[in-house]
């Protein structure tokens, strides 16, 4: 008997472990699940939070930057193959220089711990056109002087433009491909039909302005016979006539000062017209022999007058 209830007694002792330890681990399956639901709740809460900052993924800063890779790439390729053929700043610049990675690496640069600013860029692609201009001129057979060079050293970017003697002849853009003339002088027959109406309108009030003259000479000369009715006569005649002729007489020098003034402006006139109508004609001359060389390039004619300057 007591054999038997030893054996039942280890038997229960058994039993109640094996549950023991089946509650055990059934507290740890438990925990374990809660803390699974916790950290999927924290990653949710994570996402949900980056969500709402629009938080970017990794693939679109790396593709920025392998664009950004392949943009200096080209450009540095693109500088490369200008050393040999400076014709590509013309045709070839449009594509690649006007790449914003390749401008801001070049500008935040340092070489000899000098900033290379973006004018100095412009100045050496400007320095390359003029290059290519020159062989063009040579081939062409052109006599004149002409030179290209940046056209606003404070703007960046700037059109570029053609001078001769310091005058500039023709704007354009390497980066848009146009080309422009910002006051291009009539032609002559045009020329000589304003200036002929410039001087028929300074006749017309030379010819106003004589009138003027006579009519103050003729008061002053003889009050007399503009003042009307006896009243104005009787008060004339116990004025003081020295003041009343002093009075006239500025009249008279007034007039007379702007009568000479537009006999000087139509002298001027006619005397200024023929090395007017001389620089015109060359000024004209200038910009059609250079607007060539960018009717050969294909550029485009800028016809808007803001995008010249």
């Amino acid at each position: 008997m007591s054999q038997e209830t030893n054996e039942e007694g280890m038997m229960e002792e058994k039993v109640e472990s094996e549950i023991d330890e089946a509650q055990v681990i059934k507290n740890e399956v438990k925990k374990k699940m809660q803390a699974e639901q916790e950290y999927a709740k924290k990653i949710n809460k994570v996402l949900k939070n980056n969500n709402k900052r629009h938080l970017k993924p990794a693939n679109v800063f790396t593709h920025a930057l392998e664009e950004a890779s392949n943009d200096l790439q080209e450009g540095l390729q693109f500088l490369q193959r200008l050393e040999g053929n400076h014709e590509l700043v013309f045709t070839e610049a449009s594509k690649y220089i006007s790449k914003q990675g390749t401008v801001s690496l070049l500008m935040n640069h340092r070489a000899s711990n000098e900033p290379i600013k973006g004018h100095d860029f412009q100045v050496y692609l400007a320095h390359v056109a003029n290059l290519h201009f020159q062989k063009w001129l040579d081939s062409k057979g052109i006599e004149e002087t002409y030179q290209i060079d940046v056209r606003n050293s404070n703007q960046y970017p700037s059109i570029f433009a053609v001078y001769h003697d310091d005058h500039e002849i023709v704007q354009f853009s390497v980066l848009q491909q146009f080309y422009g003339m910002r006051k291009k002088p009539d032609v002559e027959e045009v020329l000589l039909e304003k200036h002929q109406s410039t001087l028929k309108k300074i006749d017309e009030r030379l010819q106003l302005q004589t009138l003027k003259v006579e009519e103050q000479v003729s008061k002053r000369d003889h009050p007399m016979k503009h003042y009307k009715g006896i009243k104005n006569k009787l008060a004339y005649l116990f004025m003081n006539h020295q003041k009343v002729y002093e009075v006239f007489n500025k009249w008279v020098r007034r007039e007379e000062k702007i009568l000479l003034d537009l006999k000087m402006e139509k002298e001027r006139e006619i005397q200024s017209f023929p090395d007017f109508l001389e620089r015109s004609n060359n000024q004209r001359s200038y910009m059609e022999e250079v607007e060539v060389f960018f009717q050969e390039l294909g550029y485009e004619l800028m016809t808007e007058e803001h995008k010249l300057y």
